[in-house]
């Protein structure tokens, strides 16, 4: 289905009909020229949580749909973009708390450590402790120069999953941790 709206309503009707899909809790993907726009972004309980994978995300909003609760999830998609950057500056006007869970890899890690460092408002690492990284630790060798990015952490909320992820030398994927994060 195709939506057309006049050009000077464009703008208008493109938010109404967005906030009508997040009121039936449907996946929405909002694009960079409508989020710059905003001057201000509400979630539910005052809360979002944030995933790096797509995969992940899917599972939490189908859960969601499933159990009729009003809990907001955003998906960064990997490496935060722009679009993702200026919805944390909007959530943080508005008080929002942010939990973040990504891959217990050194990639996913690092991006952890730069959201957190980048939100003005309250963050919380979500299922990236130790316990997780032992739920979701994988085959998968890291390389050595890929087990370097773990020493540009300096977070000490991140420090003991470094530690555990150096000592196994493995990667962990939170796809694993499906049945955890509800």
């Amino acid at each position: 289905m195709k939506y057309i709206f006049p050009k000077q309503l464009q703008s208008v009707a493109a938010l109404a009909f967005i906030a009508v899909l997040i009121i039936l809790q449907h996946i929405v993907q909002v694009p960079l020229a409508v989020i710059s726009e905003w001057e201000l972004l509400h979630c539910s309980q005052d809360e979002i949580y944030i995933v790096e994978n797509p995969s992940v995300f899917a599972v939490l909003c189908g859960k969601e749909k499933e159990e009729n609760t009003r809990r907001a999830y955003m998906c960064m998609n990997g490496q935060p973009r722009l679009a993702g950057l200026m919805v944390l500056e909007l959530l943080a006007k508005s008080g929002t708390r942010v939990y973040y869970a990504g891959d217990l890899d050194p990639e996913g890690i690092l991006i952890a450590q730069k959201l957190s460092r980048y939100y003005k408002g309250e963050f919380h690492y979500w299922h990236m402790e130790t316990e997780d990284y032992e739920k979701c630790k994988s085959e998968e060798v890291i390389s050595p120069k890929r087990m370097k990015i773990l020493e540009r952490i300096r977070d000490d909320r991140l420090k003991p999953v470094v530690e555990r992820i150096k000592a196994y030398g493995t990667a962990g994927y939170q796809e694993m941790l499906m049945e955890e994060t509800k």
